[in-house]
């Protein structure tokens, strides 16, 4: 930071500010704070979460971890399962640049599955520190929002089935940067055991499920202005998922520098957001 203070180089964005994205539990608290004009619009929200307890492991097991039961059981204190969906979603607080940043695991808290579930202390896969998130039901479509300087990108991805979470028969952990092959079966088998990746994601958006229910281009704008008001920051992306039943805009993650990926603009197009956003983030650095 003092280097590049002292070099003078041109800095699209305070690392302070960068580093509040890395953390997911700081990140939530802060957006959930709504400060200086930086509440989500009416219609969208932040997700229930809650810290999970890490485990010390008795010399025979994987050492400091999280397990399932903790899990579930912060899940219970945080409000995060409830009468309608119970399963839960436990990620690492630190959310880029560690070993297993991107791991995500789904654990059942209810029926069989949940019984088993309480009673697992073997680790999830997911490195501690740990937060546990409520898994919201979408029909398979994950909308990503990219923001450069003031200009906002939509692009919507396949992502979680809801008849395949529905159906998950153990916890199940995967690296949320793996995209895996649709299963085309995993939507009519709502009463089987769904324990592999392959059975949980659509591929695109073609394979998700009827359900899903469209974005508000106005709500992804209005939520990319409170974000940039909230963090001080010219180039992230954020997740939204749009809840069945009730319509809302549940914003699931924030990172810095996303792929992009996706995105329907050409190079050039690109390179020139690129340009006005280093030199309007430059310019008011200077003023």
């Amino acid at each position: 930071m003092e280097a590049i203070e002292a070099a003078r180089a041109p800095q699209l964005d305070v690392l302070e500010r960068v580093a509040v994205v890395l953390d997911r539990a700081a990140l939530l608290d802060l957006l959930a704070r709504g400060t200086n004009g930086s509440a989500l619009p009416k219609g969208v929200r932040l997700p229930r979460w809650g810290h999970v307890r890490a485990r010390v492991g008795d010399g025979a097991g994987s050492g400091v971890h999280v397990d399932a039961a903790a899990a579930i059981a912060a899940a219970e204190a945080a409000g995060v399962v409830g009468a309608g969906l119970q399963v839960c979603m436990v990620k690492p607080r630190v959310a880029a640049g560690a070993p297993g940043a991107h791991a995500i695991s789904l654990v059942p808290a209810s029926g069989p599955a949940g019984a088993t579930a309480r009673s697992s202390l073997s680790s999830l896969g997911v490195p501690p520190p740990a937060i546990v998130q409520e898994c919201v039901l979408h029909s398979g479509v994950l909308h990503k929002v990219y923001c450069i300087g003031d200009a906002t990108l939509h692009v919507r991805k396949g992502s979680l089935l809801n008849a395949a979470v529905r159906a998950i028969g153990k916890p199940l952990t995967f690296d949320s940067q793996i995209k895996a092959a649709p299963d085309s079966g995993a939507i009519e088998r709502v009463g089987s055991s769904i324990t592999s990746m392959t059975e949980l994601c659509a591929i695109d958006v073609s394979h998700a499920e009827p359900s899903a229910l469209p974005a508000d281009e106005a709500k992804l704008r209005a939520s990319a202005d409170a974000l940039r008001r909230a963090l001080g920051l010219t180039l992230f992306g954020f997740d939204v998922l749009v809840e069945d039943g009730t319509g809302d805009h549940v914003v699931v993650d924030v990172n810095y520098w996303p792929s992009f990926s996706g995105a329907d603009i050409g190079d050039e197009e690109m390179a020139k957001l690129f340009r006005r956003a280093l030199i309007g983030a430059h310019m008011n650095r200077v003023e």
